[in-house]
């Protein structure tokens, strides 16, 4: 019986040491490289653009923030559609950023219209 429960538990344990999908991701070291050497923007945005993906199909609830993130860097690109894009899901996630959201996509509309 003890056997049994050990090895329960180390099954547990190897199973849930496996699960690489966090709802941060390397997102606080990638942060730092960004803001070390902003001519990484780039590869920030597609890193965590991938980590949300990655959440998305793991059907994992990404960290707070991290669409609006993602929003804000296609925004400094001029790229309008993929900012409201990422402030729409960062609504969608996390309802209490709502107001927030509806702010920025208000304000993203505007300017893209000029």
């Amino acid at each position: 019986m003890k056997a049994l429960k050990l090895l329960s538990v180390l099954t547990l344990l190897i199973v849930g040491g496996c699960s690489t999908v966090t709802p941060w991701g390397n997102y606080e070291h990638n942060l730092f490289k960004y803001y070390e050497s902003p001519e990484t923007t780039t590869q920030f945005k597609q890193e965590t653009e991938s980590h949300l993906k990655e959440c998305e199909r793991s059907n994992i609830k990404p960290a707070p923030g991290l669409y609006a993130e993602v929003g804000t860097l296609c925004l400094k690109q001029a790229n309008y559609e993929c900012a409201i894009e990422f402030y729409q899901k960062e609504k969608l996630n996390w309802p209490e950023s709502e107001v927030f959201m509806d702010k920025l996509i208000r304000s993203t509309k505007r300017v893209s219209e000029k």
